[in-house]
């Protein structure tokens, strides 16, 4: 009886878990990044990502470090050695393509680890460190790597959260699976892939600027809630203390706020409409002081210019640019954003083994498409605003999207031309609003497709996300490292 019970049990728990899913479609797509992160982290040989053995050792200063947050750490020479060992057996100068050395090479003497305003995605990952203190320096490793991808993890849970947020008719089938093509899309970028299954800070700012974005969208959504501005203001702040490619988060927050204080303006609460005056009369003053800066650049002290990590004379050199704007032809741009889109899409290893050219071409030509279609459909939906007011919303969170990812690539823009000029226009400097870029890339490829269509076209852009991702794992990045 008991033999005969057993089938009959499996199936209906296989019933009840399906209908537990079917209720919570976001957990199959989490647990798919997850396995999907991991398989990258265990594909890419130890010290392959870009500056991994640095961002290593810094988790080993830090954690020897007396304070919790020290104002300057030294290099270890027997972790530089270590790092180095486990390098060479590695193949690490060869994939780079550089002779490997005979001998090790000794840390240099002027080679102190940059202090990382805020330690944040470091002190986070300790706990995995000292799990694995005691084993082999590429176990730890690879450890730290899953750390990393449970970032990535939560980036897409949140993408999921903002695309629930914008697109909330129940009755429309393509808005229903809105929310699982972003994800997916951020779940199957290549290039946001890879930078996630690697141990680098770069991968904890796309979660405080997706969480960021979330609570902008969701204090909007109720009626302008000042404590969804304050959460969203923190979760910038963190994103600007991890890395200076999350200050564009908190210049969307400035200018997100100017939308709360001018919907404070009729609301009912006194304190509000005063608070909402304050933030205009602020938001006047900064324009004014910018405008007074760059007509008379200051030198930037040498304390916060370090801090920063850009020159004093930076608000110098920005300024030529605003006064004589002909110095920008001497760029190539084109060569510039050829680049640029290489490393946003798919460049493993140090920027060394990048997706084929023909590859290339097309992507280029899928975010042409997406452009376009998702700048058509905000159009269209411009027009229907009268008629269906919840569109309204839809309208002013898309549009909040992409100036996150205008404020992103300007910042990005400003830093290469100011930076020294071994700077480059990276695309994965991008990721930080890799959420607002799934969300806009999923609403401008539904765009093209004609209504009874479009949850047929969603799935068939998944599909061709998971070709794409075959392509980048097993047409590039396996067969550079392991042929």
């Amino acid at each position: 009886m008991m033999a005969r019970a057993l089938p009959l049990r499996l199936w209906r728990g296989l019933k009840r878990l399906r209908g537990w899913l079917a209720a919570r479609p976001i957990v199959p797509v989490l647990v798919l990044t997850l396995l999907h992160g991991a398989l990258y982290a265990v594909s890419v040989p130890p010290w392959q990502g870009p500056d991994e053995p640095t961002h290593y050792e810094y988790l080993r200063a830090l954690s020897a470090a007396p304070d919790l947050f020290p104002a300057s750490l030294d290099g270890s020479e027997a972790v530089y050695r270590e790092v180095m060992e486990s390098a060479r057996r590695f193949r690490w100068w060869e994939f780079r393509r550089q002779p490997t050395p005979a001998e090790l090479p000794a840390m240099p003497a002027d080679r102190p680890l940059t202090v990382r305003a805020g330690y944040l995605y470091y002190r986070l990952s300790q706990p995995v460190y000292w799990l694995l203190a005691g084993q082999p320096v590429e176990a730890q490793l690879f450890g730290l790597r899953l750390y990393s991808v449970t970032l990535q993890v939560v980036t897409v849970a949140l993408t999921w959260l903002i695309a629930e947020l914008i697109f909330t008719r129940p009755t429309d089938p393509a808005e229903r699976l809105l929310p699982a093509a972003a994800a997916l899309v951020v779940a199957f970028q290549p290039q946001y892939t890879f930078i996630s299954a690697i141990y680098n800070d770069d991968n904890l700012v796309p979660v405080w600027v997706a969480a960021m974005l979330y609570a902008l969208l969701r204090g909007l959504r109720d009626a302008a809630d000042w404590r969804w501005l304050v959460l969203a203001s923190v979760a910038a702040g963190l994103a600007a203390l991890t890395k200076r490619t999350g200050i564009s988060a908190v210049l969307l927050v400035a200018a997100a706020g100017l939308i709360y204080a001018g919907l404070w303006q009729r609301a009912a609460g006194r304190w509000r409409r005063w608070a909402g005056r304050l933030m205009l009369g602020g938001a006047a003053l900064a324009a004014v002081g910018v405008i007074w800066v760059m007509a008379s650049p200051p030198l930037i002290p040498d304390g916060l210019a370090a801090l920063a990590r850009v020159s004093p004379t930076a608000l110098v050199q920005l300024a030529s640019y605003w006064q004589n704007p002909a110095q920008l032809t001497r760029v190539d741009w084109v060569q510039e954003l050829v680049f640029f889109s290489v490393t946003f899409w798919g460049a493993f290893g140090y920027f060394i083994a990048p997706l084929e050219t023909g590859v290339m071409e097309v992507l280029r030509r899928v975010m042409a498409l997406l452009a376009v279609g998702a700048g058509a459909a905000w159009l269209w939906a411009w027009r229907r605003r009268r008629a269906e007011p919840e569109v309204r919303f839809q309208l002013l969170a898309l549009a909040l999207l992409a100036a996150g990812l205008g404020f992103n690539a300007g910042l990005l823009v400003t830093q290469y031309l100011i930076g020294p000029p071994v700077y480059l226009l990276v695309g994965r400097y991008l990721f930080p609003f890799i959420a607002a870029f799934g969300v806009l890339a999923a609403w401008g490829w539904q765009a093209w497709w004609p209504r009874a269509w479009k949850p047929a076209g969603l799935l068939v852009g998944a599909g061709l996300l998971v070709v794409l991702d075959v392509i980048a794992l097993g047409g590039t990045l396996a067969p550079y490292f392991y042929s």
